[in-house]
């Protein structure tokens, strides 16, 4: 989005603002919550995901899709960086996550890092 004229993204983005209670980024912990915060940036400049490892699941935002039970890419045209989402992505397959909670589609599940890895296996496989 950082990409776009800023007329753009307030004219089709309508929200109220707020205060930032506290500002966290990947390897940062909410301890009242139980969750360690992980660095997904890519789609969003400083994008986090949730982890809660006690239940072995993630709250992944739009780092992964999952429309029509396949994993898949974000967004692209508001994203900030392909490398990145690259590398999220391969941290995401590398965690052992039983459950994965994207932004779109359905939830992954089970073994979402197994099918994390073989999306972004798939994708490599794909690149020349």
């Amino acid at each position: 989005m950082s990409k776009l004229p800023e007329s753009w993204v307030h004219s089709s983005q309508k929200f109220d603002k707020t205060t930032i209670d506290r500002q966290v980024e990947g390897g940062d912990r909410i301890d009242e919550l139980g969750l360690d915060v992980l660095g997904l940036p890519g789609h969003t400049t400083g994008g986090v995901g949730y982890l809660d490892r006690e239940r072995n699941r993630a709250f992944i935002g739009d780092m992964v899709s999952n429309y029509f039970s396949r994993a898949g890419m974000p967004a692209l045209v508001g994203s900030d960086d392909v490398d990145d989402i690259y590398r999220s992505q391969e941290l995401l397959a590398g965690l052992d996550l039983d459950v994965a909670y994207p932004g779109h589609g359905k939830i992954i599940e089970p073994d979402a890092s197994k099918i994390i890895g073989l999306f972004v296996d798939k994708k490599k496989a794909a690149t020349p």
